[in-house]
């Protein structure tokens, strides 16, 4: 199979990383480990409010599965917490494989978006500051679509912004359901999983390509390795 026209990113935990918000969680006086139930907290509502056809905010996602955290506790939410979350997600950098695979796109001449259902100044602001800006095409996310993904309607609506028929667009995550739910709307799919476990889950559908990093999974991609 011919390689792809283009990639979208995904970008929360795909092309930057949220590690810095641990810290923050702490000096919240919430424990560290507690940031990946507050984050699931925000893909749920998120993932079910597209099952259900209805926008969703992220900025009141985000507080509202924060202010939970602090209710679990018994504790009122102070009033500067979410705005230092959110400040941090803002701030967020580049996750360090991502230099390597927005060079192998350009190398092959594969057009690059990231595509988020947050914002796309995260990833504008993240690939200014590492130099890398000029190696993606755009950075857009679902505000216009009105829905997140995995709804179909944000992965088509690319692919018309991109005037590609999805099946030569491809979307990279680190996220099984985002991977997907975009081969289910014809786009070609490829997984990264960073802790090099290789654990797909069974019971859906397998990706058009694998790899322990964006470049690894891209280049399987690009070359036809099927896994």
């Amino acid at each position: 199979m011919a390689p792809p026209d283009a990639v979208l990113f995904d970008v929360n935990e795909t092309l930057v990383s949220f590690a810095p918000l641990q810290a923050v969680f702490t000096d919240l006086g919430l424990a560290p480990d507690r940031q990946d139930a507050w984050w699931r907290g925000v893909l749920v509502d998120g993932i079910a409010t597209a099952a259900a056809d209805r926008p969703i905010a992220f900025v009141e996602a985000m507080t509202h599965h924060l202010e939970a955290e602090f209710l679990r506790l018994g504790r009122t939410t102070p009033p500067d917490a979410a705005a230092r979350v959110l400040a941090t997600v803002r701030a967020a950098e580049l996750q360090p494989d991502v230099a390597a695979a927005l060079t192998l796109l350009a190398e092959r001449g594969v057009r690059a978006v990231p595509f988020t259902n947050g914002s796309a100044a995260i990833a504008q602001g993240a690939l200014a500051r590492a130099g890398l800006g000029a190696l993606v095409e755009d950075c857009w996310d679902v505000g216009e679509v009105g829905r997140w993904k995995p709804a179909a309607a944000p992965y088509r609506w690319a692919c018309d912004r991109l005037e590609l028929p999805p099946a030569r667009v491809a979307l990279i995550a680190v996220h099984p359901w985002d991977v997907m739910d975009a081969m289910a709307a014809g786009l070609r799919g490829a997984w990264t999983d960073r802790a090099g476990h290789d654990h797909w889950p069974t019971h859906l559908p397998a990706p058009d390509a694998r790899g322990p990093s964006l470049e690894a999974a891209l280049r399987a991609l690009l070359d036809g390795e099927r896994t």
